[in-house]
């Protein structure tokens, strides 16, 4: 079984491949990119078939929660940890003293639109999990 690191590192490489497949955006996994990933967030609604339907949601979260998150990880403190919640398995980053989950981050900003800016999520987490 894969450790929670690299199962986030698998998903997070899909979404590179998934949004220069379908958005021909390039994710790098620089910070420069979470600019990139909340643009594809509002363009999802155009450019992919049926929009912001609860599947593409479920997909996109999936895949740019892994992402951000792991963009975050590589700029903090933070480590990912899978841990149970109501019988199931999610993952998280977490320090010593916060747990973050990057998906749910990601599903708020696909589902309430640019007052869940991800840059904003982004700045704030940043500074949280330097501890």
């Amino acid at each position: 079984m894969s450790s929670p690191a690299e199962t986030m590192l698998t998903e997070a490489l899909a979404a590179q491949k998934y949004t220069r497949k379908f958005f021909v955006v390039e994710l790098d996994f620089g910070e420069a990119t979470i600019e990139a990933l909340e643009a594809q967030c509002e363009a999802a609604k155009w450019a992919l078939r049926a929009g912001l339907s609860p599947e593409n949601i479920d997909k996109l979260t999936g895949l740019w929660g892994a992402y951000f998150g792991e963009v975050l990880r590589r700029n903090s403190a933070a480590q990912w940890a899978s841990i149970a919640i109501d019988g199931a398995d999610r993952f998280a980053l977490q320090t010593a003293a916060q747990t973050v989950f990057p998906h749910d981050i990601v599903r708020k900003r696909l589902e309430h639109g640019p007052a869940a800016d991800l840059r904003v999520a982004y700045a704030t987490l940043k500074g949280q999990l330097q501890a």
